[in-house]
């Protein structure tokens, strides 16, 4: 995963770190199209597991430089602002696959920044590119706006309309990575869902299917 491999011993500076960033941001998007296409490429090697391990990768690298974190940062907002888009395509059209698993990726990315003021730093350079508003507006506009959804009601056709959504599990999963150890984004984010009964990622059993570790 080293496009630009140095000599041993060779220090790295943050104008490396910063490209090493993009190209790996060019391969995930090489990667998530490739899933969502073939899926595996001659040799055996599946894109979907290369593009998950890669995501993971990525905020640890991205956090020791501010170019990168601009650049990772941009990366997560532009793709929670895709949310909704999933939900437009039926499971097996074109580009569902991809946009899925962009999706996935991007939560990845969010539950992988360290838990630290590095990390910090990166999710609140994604909130204010507008991650966490794209995500509560997804939540409130899209997939809970229907009667008696917001009440949490698993009785209701708002609720199974809901869970029923492709996008939501990503959503749940980026949403609880980006106020994970950031009291901003979490107060943040409970004033913008005051409206659910409760928390709805914390009572929907819906996020996604746990990953092997790489």
């Amino acid at each position: 995963l080293n496009p630009d491999p140095k000599p041993s011993g060779a220090p790295s500076t943050d104008a490396d770190v910063a490209r090493q960033v993009e190209v790996f941001l060019g391969k995930l998007a090489e990667l998530t199209k490739g899933a969502g296409g073939a899926g595996t490429r001659p040799g055996g090697t599946n894109d979907g597991a290369a593009a998950a391990t890669l995501a993971r990768v990525l905020p640890r690298l991205a956090v020791t430089d501010p170019d990168a974190v601009e650049a990772l940062a941009k990366h997560v907002a532009t793709s929670c602002g895709r949310l909704k888009d999933l939900d437009g395509l039926a499971s097996g059209l074109p580009g569902a696959e991809t946009l899925g698993l962009e999706l996935r990726c991007c939560a990845l990315v969010v539950e992988g920044i360290p838990p630290d003021a590095s990390g910090a730093r990166l999710k609140s350079k994604a909130i204010a590119m507008g991650a966490l508003r794209a995500v509560t507006g997804y939540l409130l506009d899209v997939a809970f706006s229907a009667p008696g959804a917001r009440d949490l009601d698993r009785g209701s056709p708002g609720w199974s309309d809901a869970c029923a959504r492709a996008a939501l599990p990503h959503a749940l999963a980026t949403l609880g990575g980006l106020i994970r150890s950031h009291p901003e984004g979490a107060a943040v984010a409970a004033a913008a869902t005051s409206t659910f009964e409760r928390v709805p990622e914390a009572t929907l059993d819906v996020t996604p299917e746990a990953e092997a570790p790489p």
